[in-house]
């Protein structure tokens, strides 16, 4: 019971999530943009410095320059050097696609565990088809980031880019590229993410076949006014090559995630394509969900306004249209129900919530495991 997992969870020493780090102070957002950042020269060697809010905002403002095509900034490396509060005023995301044009972030963003909180977008506007932290990117990497407190709320006037567009609370959507998005060790605690269709916790869409990797979202609201809700991603490998949605060592955690007709999952909303496309697909691993999923209605009309097919619910992925063979790969993962863990360097077998129907997960990531029963533990 609860004291074998408290054991357990001593003996691999757990840690706890923190909203900031420690003997950190938090910079508080005024509204305006900085002329610069704090230092650097925007290589891997010596990266942008971020400092402040305001630097943020910086690099968001540059993001939109009409030389998008030439931006000497989209494809830079930059370093998070504090924790900041954007919650007093509306945040035009980094990156995204206005009209047909995309100001996408192609750049590499290390936010050195750092919290960004508050975050508030609920203005729509042009760029808000793609919503989030970042609107748009294509082939960044965005790694070592917490997320607390966000609010992402586009109202169903936004559908005007329901195909491509999405909304997550770090990032609305990764473009399609000649190579795959990195997005690593990021938690999205305490926030609220809503759209027409295509809403992460993590991203809103994903056509560029990211990899996804030691992501958790936690305690959120996850909403899609239309279909294509998901924990971790809303919808996955829609992208206009063969490829995957990479998810491993990630989990939804405590969260509500629902749509109108479904295609509503504890990882991920839908995957895979329409029609005669075979492509895409997903990959999930040693990954896990207790958040609560659910839709309104059974039945998701056509173009026609016509009662069409059910588009369906589950605990680690709601939907996966045609698409590549298999359209998804669920391996060593845990569904809705509960979870088994087999930590192979223990040989501990430890059950929690109900197996009824539970999928095996195994990790041989101590470090993630331990985190992972931290959250866990959280829940019971």
């Amino acid at each position: 019971g609860f004291a074998l997992c408290m054991a357990l969870v001593m003996c691999v020493g757990l840690l706890q999530i923190s909203a900031f780090a420690a003997g950190e102070t938090v910079d508080v957002w005024d509204g305006t943009v900085a002329t610069g950042f704090a230092g650097g020269s925007g290589t891997e060697d010596d990266p942008w410095i971020i400092e402040t809010s305001e630097q943020l905002a910086f690099l968001a403002e540059r993001m939109w320059d009409d030389i998008h095509t030439r931006n000497p900034y989209s494809d830079d490396w930059y370093r998070l050097k504090a924790d900041l509060d954007l919650s007093v005023h509306e945040w035009k995301p980094i990156g995204g696609n206005k009209s047909t044009t995309s100001y996408a972030f192609k750049g590499h963003f290390i936010g050195e565990g750092h919290t960004i909180s508050g975050l508030t977008i609920t203005q729509t506007s042009d760029f808000t088809q793609n919503a989030g932290l970042f609107g748009a990117i294509v082939n960044a990497e965005i790694c070592d980031l917490k997320l607390t407190n966000a609010r992402v709320t586009l109202s169903d006037g936004s559908k005007q880019d329901t195909s491509t567009g999405g909304a997550g609370v770090l990032v609305g959507h990764s473009s399609y590229g000649p190579n795959y998005s990195l997005i690593c060790n990021i938690t999205v605690l305490n926030s609220t993410v809503s759209r027409y269709q295509y809403v992460g916790g993590i991203v809103g869409n994903d056509n560029s076949y990211s990899k996804i990797k030691k992501c958790s979202v936690i305690d959120s609201s996850i909403t899609a006014g239309h279909w294509g809700a998901g924990g971790i991603v809303g919808g996955a490998s829609k992208g206009e090559s063969s490829g995957s949605t990479h998810i491993t060592d990630c989990a939804s955690i405590g969260n509500t995630i629902s749509s109108r007709y479904g295609a509503v999952g504890g990882i991920i909303g839908r995957s895979g394509t329409f029609g005669s496309e075979t492509t895409g697909s997903a990959r999930i691993r040693n990954s896990y969900n207790t958040s609560d999923v659910s839709y309104q209605t059974v039945q998701m009309p056509n173009k026609s306004g016509i009662a069409n097919y059910p588009a369906g619910a589950g605990g680690i992925i709601g939907y996966a249209n045609k698409a590549a063979n298999p359209p998804v790969e669920a391996d060593q993962t845990a569904q809705q129900c509960g979870i088994v863990l087999i930590l192979e360097q223990l040989h501990l077998l430890l059950v929690i919530a109900g197996v009824a129907q539970a999928m095996q997960a195994a990790s041989s990531d101590m470090a993630w495991a331990s985190q992972l029963f931290s959250r866990v533990i959280q829940q019971i």
